[in-house]
């Protein structure tokens, strides 16, 4: 919600001073600076929201982590994505281990690798098929 909001009021602030600068009156720029600091709060109250929401809670077991870290992937935050998947994975979960080796593959194969070796060896089938695509 923060988010939005702070898409709003930055957007808002823009259009108040292209207006100032089109029409010459100095209220627009008076909204502009005071909409301008409210949409950086705004702002700042999203990143801590996430930023809150994908840490690795204490005592989670490791379904819960993965889900995190596949709900950190789909709200596009790839660093706590990467970091939920890899503890989950470290925990010995299998889906996790694939998860967290598709979200490397992304940035850097070699980093991929292991995790995709340990999904295979594991039973998971897609890490299977991945490593051995003829079979």
């Amino acid at each position: 919600m923060a988010g939005i909001l702070a898409f709003v009021t930055l957007t808002l602030a823009v259009v108040s001073n292209v207006v100032q600068l089109i029409t010459g009156n100095s209220i627009f720029l008076w909204i502009c600076a005071g909409l301008y600091p409210i949409g950086l709060i705004f702002g700042a109250l999203e990143w801590a929201e996430r930023r809150a929401r994908f840490r690795t809670p204490v005592g989670a077991n490791v379904a819960e982590v993965r889900e995190l870290g596949l709900e950190a992937r789909g709200a596009g935050d790839k660093k706590a994505a990467e970091r939920l998947l890899q503890v989950a994975a470290e925990r010995g979960d299998v889906e996790a281990m694939w998860q967290l080796a598709t979200v490397l593959l992304e940035r850097d194969g070699r980093a991929a690798q292991p995790w995709l070796e340990r999904a295979a060896a594991k039973g998971h089938p897609m890490a299977q098929m991945f490593l051995n695509p003829g079979n």
